[in-house]
């Protein structure tokens, strides 16, 4: 208020530095010190004001664009951020995070070496239990009158004694294949079960979007026999075309040859990759709208709930089950597994802005003299040669021009002085 009622510019103080760059829009008015038509707020009642801006609940965009118009600080920006992103009513009812970075399953090296399965329906009141495999996209469809564990393993048996047994078996959180029945049926057979995060089915991916493909083509067809005809009319089609993925027929990497119909499609070589390429198309569209986060075990995070009450819960990192996968514990000890897409990284503890002014310094090195942090001392150059000797009035002068070299005049009292030598060229044309 001074600089701008004298029009004298004081001492470049750190702290002065957003006010000096703006000295030429501030104003003084009714005891006011005005930055255009901002009213520019001390730091004690800064705090207050977040609150009262925050009082409603509304996002940092609001909060931002209502202070614009009434009032500024150097750092408001941050502290109105900081204000939203650690209120607690906020966290519980936030919106789903960005999507992570795509992260597609490795290609299978053979067919049938890993196979995803999921159910459908109903559908015309029946079940189908969907298998797909993983290498050649050959789908396979039964239609299920029960879908208990028990006829589950009988129909997956069945697939088993003409295509083997897989190495892995992708599903999701269903009552049938979490069953201890299961889990010893594929135990005793060596196959080794990959479940996706509860309430998160894109990680089933190859197997939902067949289901999709499958009921879309069925209801097409309702007019035109009865449900089985319908659904062999429709395997046979799919296995026979060209998958958008391996751009080739599943019949072909699975059975090595076309199956016999009246279509005969084109068969581009080098389908892995071709895979391979789309793959990376689709990891580079995902990462145009996606955030990586990663995840430590002990780490604080936000974890989704489904149980119908607070969306989001303190919880703490276990570990990591897979790319994508972790387990983590609630606060009343409950563990859940979740999608990297269902946590969020809990924000850090408030930090309340400054509210006490700095003392007004003396220069001459007594006990009221604002403390100087490291960041706001240049570092001394040492020199080799030894330096002329100074005068102390002249020091004392030179002292008062910069608030940042106070302590190190200070100190240059208690130093330890030495004299100069002062060495004359020797004169070399005297014979």
């Amino acid at each position: 208020m001074d600089m701008v009622l004298t029009g004298k510019s004081p001492n470049t103080l750190p702290e002065l530095k957003p006010y000096l760059s703006r000295k030429s829009e501030l104003s003084v008015q009714a005891g006011c010190l005005l930055w255009g038509r901002c009213v520019i707020i001390p730091p004690p009642l800064q705090k207050l004001l977040i609150q009262q801006l925050h009082a409603s609940h509304v996002g940092i965009v609001r909060m931002k664009e209502i202070a614009r118009s009434y009032f500024w600080w150097p750092g408001i920006d941050g502290h109105i951020e900081e204000r939203a992103k650690t209120c607690s009513s906020c966290q519980k009812i936030r919106n789903a995070p960005q999507l992570a970075p795509l992260h597609p399953w490795d290609w299978p090296e053979r067919a049938w070496q890993r196979i995803h399965v999921d159910f459908a329906g109903p559908f015309e009141e029946k079940m189908f239990l969907v298998v797909v495999d993983a290498y050649s996209k050959w789908p396979e469809v039964a239609v299920m009158h029960s879908t208990t564990a028990v006829k589950t393993m009988e129909k997956l048996e069945e697939l088993f004694c003409r295509y083997g047994f897989p190495e892995q078996l992708v599903s999701d959180n269903g009552p049938q294949f979490v069953s201890q029945e299961f889990a010893t049926f594929l135990q005793v057979n060596g196959i080794r079960h990959i479940r996706s995060a509860p309430y998160h089915p894109s990680t089933n991916g190859l197997a939902e979007r067949f289901v999709q493909t499958m009921k879309h083509s069925l209801k097409a067809l309702q007019n035109e026999g009865s449900l089985y005809t319908r659904l062999n009319q429709f395997l046979l089609s799919y296995r026979n075309s060209e998958h958008s993925t391996t751009k080739v027929s599943p019949a072909i990497l699975m059975m090595k040859r076309q199956l016999h119909t009246i279509f005969d499609l084109l068969k581009p070589p080098e389908t892995k990759q071709v895979l391979h390429h789309h793959q990376q198309k689709q990891i580079e569209h995902r990462d145009k709208k996606a955030k990586d986060r990663v995840f430590r075990p002990d780490d604080t995070v936000l974890a989704r709930n489904f149980n119908n009450q607070s969306k989001w819960v303190p919880a703490t990192v276990i570990s990591q089950t897979g790319p994508v996968s972790y387990t983590v514990r609630t606060a009343d000890g409950t563990v859940w597994r979740r999608h990297v897409d269902q946590l969020l990284q809990a924000s850090p503890a408030p930090t309340e802005p400054p509210d006490v002014d700095c003392p007004e310094l003396n220069y001459d090195g007594s006990e009221n003299q604002c403390p100087i942090t490291e960041e706001e001392v240049p570092p001394m150059e040492v020199s080799e040669t030894p330096s002329p000797p100074v005068n102390e009035d002249e020091s004392a002068r030179k002292s008062t021009k910069s608030p940042s070299t106070i302590s190190l005049s200070i100190d240059a009292h208690n130093e330890r002085r030495y004299s100069a030598r002062h060495r004359q060229p020797p004169n070399r044309l005297n014979l």
